[in-house]
């Protein structure tokens, strides 16, 4: 049976019925968006992967960015998230910036030597972990202690350490900083890096996160990586074309052509613009085929 959860930050965890491994397709909305919005954007990403045959083992589900509530007013939406948006771009360093990588900067910084997987690095790791996300949750944007708080409320802990759950995140426009800043989070707290991967739409980050290191025999059954593979961005979007201008750091090179459309004349709308495109559908379901049988091996 096909399962939809609409999860939110602020909501009591309903409960559900895991299939075993459990694969969670996790959609994180961006700035001017209603929970009801939201969650219609939760439905068409659903809806446009019901192809795929796995579709029995995918729980689909919303942590909810809430970037505007139902009756708060346009401008005043778009200005605050114009304004999280513009301290994520400038914090965009501190957002991607692993674990592993800000270990090292402290060992460098303090002068020390623990070689990676050994009992000193793994101490000395685990007396800096609080600080790393303390910064994470302080530059990664007003809501993503909210977003993090969402993604953990939706997973049980048990399942992760019994390599019983994987993650897909599927994030719109701003939803990608988000994504970026949750998958460093909890990849920092345990989350297995094999199992966590990020397909962003018209993201405004100039990195996304969480590609998949592959095996030589995942690579001989099914297309690999290629670098641009987990974002789709259109060179009309032109929301993504002004905020490059805009905001520092730069975007991730637009890499599909999506025509204009009367629906949208913006070129940026997660419904009405991108999933209707006949290639970033294809690339989208091909994605998280790929990938779900990639967890299924690892």
């Amino acid at each position: 049976m096909k399962k939809i959860l609409f999860m939110f930050s602020a909501c009591s965890l309903l409960p559900i019925a895991n299939a075993v491994p459990a694969v969670y397709n996790i959609h994180i909305n961006g700035i001017n968006t209603t929970p009801s919005s939201a969650q219609l954007g939760l439905i068409a990403l659903q809806q446009n992967a019901a192809s795929i045959a796995s579709q029995d083992d995918f729980i689909w589900n919303l942590v909810y960015n809430p970037s505007r509530s139902d009756s708060q007013g346009i401008i005043s939406s778009l200005f605050n998230g114009v304004s999280d948006m513009f301290k994520q771009k400038m914090s965009a360093e501190v957002i991607n910036q692993s674990f592993t990588e800000y270990t090292v900067e402290k060992l460098n910084a303090a002068h020390l030597n623990y070689a990676n997987g050994s009992p000193e690095y793994e101490q000395f790791q685990a007396s800096i972990l609080h600080d790393y996300q303390n910064t994470l949750v302080s530059k990664g944007g007003k809501n993503l202690q909210k977003v993090v708080d969402g993604f953990q409320q939706l997973i049980d802990p048990a399942l992760i350490a019994q390599n019983q759950v994987a993650v897909i995140l599927l994030p719109h426009s701003q939803g990608n900083a988000y994504a970026n800043g949750l998958y460093n989070y909890v990849v920092s707290g345990g989350f297995p890096l094999n199992k966590i991967t990020i397909f962003g739409f018209a993201s405004p980050m100039p990195k996304e996160l969480g590609v998949l290191d592959k095996s030589d025999d995942y690579k001989s059954f099914t297309q690999y990586f290629i670098q641009n593979d987990n974002y789709i961005t259109s060179k009309n979007d032109m929301v993504i074309n002004n905020l490059s201008r805009l905001l520092p750091n730069g975007v991730l090179p637009a890499n599909t052509n999506i025509p204009y459309n009367n629906n949208d004349k913006t070129g940026h709308s997660l419904i009405d613009t991108y999933l209707p495109n006949s290639e970033v559908h294809t690339k989208y379901v091909e994605f998280i085929d790929r990938n779900y049988r990639y967890f299924m091996q690892s």
